[in-house]
């Protein structure tokens, strides 16, 4: 009977869904407050504006309710292809409000370990939107003369390239917010790797996520690119080359390090899963953001960072609950317990 109910759910969704348009309301940022004196020039490259803002949603052919999503970035870059902001929606099949999570993806290649945990996710009663980076799949450029854009683009570009995809972020946010099966005081952001290191950021400069993921993150990236560890080779000689120093480094990395923001993150509503051998992002860097964050709860595997995937399915789990508890729900320690793994 349950698989019976799973089917019918799908097709009523791919028959009421098959293209869908329409407007969100997208909420403006930044706000700052008096305790953000120090870094209000910083919060202030995040400024975009409330309004109404028309996406389009179309079935994918699947056996499950998924559906590719679209709209406008807040950011207008030079390439007309990178404008439009390209989602995928795991779609729950249970009726009513439910949570729903931001999810943001690794660096480079597919995005299959995503679309596991969001269907996971979806799964659960917990709606997950996919949000792709710029410069990434549908959104790189056609003209095979910018086939090379991000290798070559100097430190502005990079840095304007990374801050429209946080405000693409807090975009998903918005239009997972208007949707009619989503509770909008309990929209979550997660993120993997890269996806984690910008998900701590817009965290930050954004704090009305509902809660907030960190799997395989870190802070300080500067530190994380001058390390010696073999994962970040290519993308370390890219910046380093940006500049001369350490030092300089950091300072020009200030508007999307997520130490930055750190403090305005709300407390107690972070969960981090890291690697003791992580061969990407060092353990130094990841304890620094653990620290900044207020020490929330921390889940350590012994492994490197691509062998994190064999703990995978305790770890979709694990943040399934963390994401779609209730305020009134029992404590993470006591989710923790229930599975692998080693707390700090």
């Amino acid at each position: 009977m349950k698989t019976f109910h799973w089917l019918l759910l799908t097709l009523v969704f791919a028959g009421a869904h098959a293209e869908e348009r329409g407007t969100f309301t997208a909420t403006a940022l930044p706000r700052i407050g008096p305790e953000d004196a120090a870094i209000k020039d910083l919060l202030a490259l995040y400024t975009t504006p409330a309004g109404e803002i028309a996406y389009r949603m179309e079935t994918v052919p699947t056996n499950a309710p998924v559906f590719d999503v679209s709209f406008p970035s807040p950011v207008k870059s030079p390439h007309a292809e990178n404008n439009t902001v390209w989602c995928r929606y795991f779609a729950a099949t249970t009726t009513g409000k439910h949570p729903a999570v931001v999810m943001l993806h690794h660096a480079e290649g597919a995005t299959h370990l995503e679309d596991f945990i969001a269907r996971k996710f979806a799964g659960d009663g917990l709606p997950t939107l996919l949000v792709q980076f710029p410069y990434y799949g549908k959104r790189k450029p056609k003209d095979k003369s910018n086939a090379e854009l991000l290798e070559k683009a100097d430190m502005d570009t990079l840095l304007t390239i990374l801050r429209q995809g946080l405000l693409d972020a807090h975009r998903a946010k918005d239009w997972l917010r208007s949707r009619s099966e989503v509770d909008p005081k309990r929209v979550s952001i997660l993120g993997i790797s890269l996806g984690a290191l910008a998900a701590a950021t817009i965290a930050g400069v954004d704090p009305d996520f509902h809660r907030t993921v960190l799997l395989l993150g870190g802070g300080d990236i500067a530190a994380i690119l001058s390390s010696d560890l073999p994962g970040l080779q290519r993308t370390r000689r890219q910046y380093l080359a940006l500049a001369p120093t350490v030092d300089e480094l950091r300072q020009k990395l200030r508007s999307v390090e997520p130490l930055t923001f750190a403090y305005r993150v709300p407390r107690g509503s972070v969960l981090m899963v890291n690697a003791r051998l992580d061969d990407h992002i060092p353990v130094a860097c990841t304890e620094k953001l653990w620290k900044a964050l207020g020490e929330p709860t921390i889940l350590w595997h012994d492994t490197t960072h691509v062998g994190m995937v064999i703990h995978l399915f305790d770890i979709a789990d694990l943040t399934s609950a963390f994401l779609g508890g209730k305020p009134e729900a029992p404590a993470l320690t006591t989710i923790l317990g229930t599975l692998g793994g080693k707390k700090k």
